[in-house]
């Protein structure tokens, strides 16, 4: 972060990465029926590609979140903040992938305070909420159906 001068690199690293980077996981979210599919099939086999969160997907009164746990002790400083941004990004361009667009209702807590380059997180079109208890994902019933481009119920199995 240091050499490119751009501390929010975990961005453009997560947001950067093709559906391919991801492997079998990245495709089986990208083939599911519809975004509750996706974001299932990311808390089911996230550690697959990622070990240091754990996730899980709860129905909320109003749609679904995807809460992450974290697994890894990453401390509280720089190395944190880098790996959630990137699996940030890495989400949020799967879940473009997946449907075609970033869904209207898409929020997004994260567990640290806002940086001073906070604008950059401007680029996902998506609500976020700095200094939250933990990592999550917010998504509206009405946006949890919408179909995913590329379904194919063989391929996703």
């Amino acid at each position: 972060m240091a050499a490119t001068r751009r501390p929010w690199l975990g961005l453009d690293l997560g947001y950067g990465a093709p559906i391919s980077s991801h492997g079998p996981l990245g495709y089986a979210a990208v083939t599911g029926r519809d975004l509750r599919e996706t974001l299932a099939t990311i808390a089911r086999f996230g550690t697959i590609r990622n070990d240091a969160m754990q996730w899980t997907c709860t129905a909320t009164a109003d749609g679904l979140t995807m809460h992450a746990a974290e697994r890894a002790e990453l401390g509280a400083g720089p190395v944190r903040a880098f790996v959630i941004d990137t699996v940030l990004g890495a989400v949020v361009r799967i879940v473009e992938t997946a449907i075609g667009q970033v869904p209207a209702s898409l929020r997004v807590d994260l567990p640290f305070a806002a940086p001073p380059w906070r604008e950059q997180y401007r680029r996902f079109g998506v609500e976020l909420r700095f200094d939250q208890p933990a990592f999550a994902f917010h998504v509206g019933a009405a946006d949890l159906v919408a179909p995913c481009i590329g379904a194919d119920a063989k391929a996703h199995a």
